[in-house]
């Protein structure tokens, strides 16, 4: 019996087929991915605990890193008109 070697792609064809949002250029300027950013950061910080914590006790780190997780969740409801101009300057100001 002969066996067959499977590619990279057919191994992956499970997976969804991701396509990038239509005004991905201008998402720099979302809030989701601005909370992300420093939420990022906060994570980054954590591996330096014993330096930060004279500045802010554990609990409370814990409180802002959650509250920036929400916030997260929250702002991806939020029309932001910024993005969409930004959307709308970049296609001619055509809608689909």
């Amino acid at each position: 019996m002969r066996k067959t070697v499977k590619t990279i792609s057919q191994r992956l064809a499970w997976l969804p087929r991701f396509r990038l949002v239509q005004n991905w250029r201008s998402l720099h300027r979302s809030y989701t991915v601005n909370i992300s950013v420093v939420l990022a950061l906060l994570s980054a910080a954590q591996d330096q605990w014993p330096l930060f914590q004279s500045f802010i006790n554990p609990q409370r780190f814990a409180g802002i890193a959650l509250v920036l997780a929400l916030a997260i969740v929250v702002m991806r409801y939020v029309e932001q008109k910024s993005i969409h101009a930004a959307s709308d300057a970049s296609d001619g100001g055509t809608k689909p």
